[in-house]
């Protein structure tokens, strides 16, 4: 279950070479979590099927970034191995994971795609109190 609205990267986005994701969210407080607090899990996946000029040989990286202010330097925390673009169908799970501890206040997620850019194709990503159903 997602946290709210507010706790969407992005809803059925597409994705563009080297972008940044479609929201950066304020988790309020660094560290939000310290001590036995409840995790907060990072989610994206593959919305629809993502198509590209040469699945065999583009590649695709999420990673997950903070920073203290919105508009500072992001430091990443978690990137995905490079998922080759023929395993990308709808439901692929990119990143499901607890935010690490030592996030900074403002998350976001950025996109990276090398070779060639998708032709087709969406993604969600959002935050939530728990791990990713698998159905």
């Amino acid at each position: 279950m997602k946290l709210d609205y507010e706790g969407q990267f992005a809803d059925n986005m597409s994705l563009i070479s080297n972008a940044d994701f479609t929201n950066i969210l304020d988790l309020g407080v660094a560290n939000p979590y310290p001590g036995s607090g409840t995790p907060i899990w990072v989610h994206c996946k593959v919305h629809t099927t993502l198509s590209m000029a040469d699945a065999s040989s583009s590649t695709l990286t999420v990673a997950f970034k903070s920073a203290a202010t919105s508009d500072g330097t992001y430091t990443t925390h978690y990137i995905t191995s490079t998922a080759a673009g023929i395993s990308l169908t709808a439901g692929t799970i990119l990143i499901d994971t607890p935010i690490p501890h030592g996030v900074m206040r403002y998350v976001k997620m950025t996109s990276a795609v090398l070779v060639t850019c998708f032709s087709a194709g969406t993604v969600d990503a959002y935050l939530t109190l728990g791990a990713m159903r698998k159905y």
